[in-house]
């Protein structure tokens, strides 16, 4: 946790198995759908600032600070387009929209409700991919 960022940036040893459960947890946090755009402004305006070398690390800014500025911009805006991401298709977004959808496979009564669930399961998470 105390690297330094590179140019693509991994905070936890995704060799390890508690590595990559830090990081999916980290992926799939919720608290970043309630992430305002001014926010995400500012997260980007503190890792370009960092990227060009305005900022230096431990004299004008954390490393927490950029691991969370990094988290934030990494979990709103699209890798490839740079767009930002509409909230409900956002990968911390994956968690409760699917939970929703197990709540309605395990509670169906009727041959209509396990169609109408089975329709939400398969074309939701095709909307994850297609940004």
């Amino acid at each position: 946790m105390s690297e330094q960022p590179t140019q693509t940036p991994v905070q936890y040893d995704l060799n390890t198995y508690w590595g990559r459960v830090k990081h999916f947890a980290d992926v799939t946090d919720v608290r970043t759908l309630f992430t305002s755009k001014k926010q995400l402004e500012a997260a980007t305006t503190l890792l370009d600032q960092y990227k060009t070398g305005k900022l230096k690390l431990g004299t004008d800014v954390t490393i927490e600070k950029i691991w969370e500025a990094k988290k934030v911009r990494d979990s709103m805006v699209h890798p490839d387009t740079g767009d930002v991401i509409l909230a409900p298709f956002r990968f911390s977004a994956f968690v409760p929209a699917n939970l929703g959808i197990v709540v309605g496979m395990l509670t169906a009564r009727s041959v209509r409700t396990c169609f109408i669930i089975i329709y939400d399961y398969r074309s939701h998470p095709s909307c994850f991919g297609k940004q």
